[in-house]
């Protein structure tokens, strides 16, 4: 899984927790203020536990135990991905610049951005799996 989420406090969360749980973890709190996080284990029914893990919820009880994260915001990460693909999406469906621009909530201005960005990309190379299909037909 990748998690778009950089900085020095989610590394340090997903060092002690691991990647999934982390990304889990900012997906369901990022958007908070600031988080506290209990100084032991006991409430098994803790919102923070229901969303990483028992092992999960002990080892971030242990690192930040006591602590108030500023945790990541996953989602804000991933908005400006999800708006250039939905741009994509309607633009090769035939959609009008003015039409995009309505439909996700921004300028043609903007539209004509994300579409030259996504112009400036280069394409990836297209990729050759014949040799998989044979070496999965031989097994």
């Amino acid at each position: 899984m990748v998690c778009p989420t950089s900085g020095a406090l989610f590394e340090r969360i997903s060092n002690e927790i691991g990647g999934a749980a982390a990304c889990n973890f900012a997906a369901a709190f990022g958007h908070k203020q600031k988080l506290y996080v209990p100084k032991d284990t006991d409430d098994e029914n803790h919102v923070i536990r229901t969303f990483i893990g028992a092992r999960g919820f002990s080892d971030l009880v242990q690192a930040f135990g006591g602590e108030f994260l500023d945790v990541p915001d996953i989602l804000a990460a991933l908005r400006p991905l999800r708006r250039a693909s939905l741009v994509h999406e309607l633009r090769a469906a035939g959609a009008s610049v003015k039409v995009i621009a309505a439909a996700i909530g921004t300028t043609p201005a903007q539209v004509h951005r994300i579409l030259r960005s996504l112009a400036d990309r280069t394409p990836l190379p297209e990729f050759d799996n014949t040799e998989i299909h044979h070496a999965t037909a031989a097994a």
